[in-house]
């Protein structure tokens, strides 16, 4: 069976998705020694999720960043730009640069 969902409804339902996966994510902003601001975003138990530069860059592990690709059939640059609008419209967060970390880093934990 063929079904055809408008690009609108599709934007809803990766949304959703990123909503329930991710939408109960904490943040907290950070400093480095230079003073160069940065932001974490960790899980329940304090397991760093996401992490990126304030306004500028956001870190994505690449194993979230490929479920989400692949799960929707999105290019890469359709991914970014869900992820990026994901940030602004939950937290406020406007990144201008999504980075697949495809070395697959561990970010650790919040302590």
């Amino acid at each position: 069976m063929k079904y055809i969902i408008t690009e609108h409804r599709l934007q809803k339902i990766i949304q959703s998705y990123l909503n329930k996966e991710f939408g109960h994510l904490k943040f907290t902003r950070r400093r480095f020694v230079n003073d160069e601001g940065y932001v974490v975003f960790y899980d329940e138990s304090g397991k760093i999720v996401f992490d990126g530069t304030i306004d500028n860059e956001l870190m994505v592990n690449s194993t979230i960043f490929n479920s989400i690709q692949t799960i929707f059939s999105l290019t890469v640059d359709e991914t970014e730009d869900y992820i990026r609008d994901f940030f602004l419209n939950k937290f406020g967060l406007n990144f201008s640069e999504i980075v697949n970390d495809d070395e697959g880093h561990e970010f650790g934990n919040i302590d």
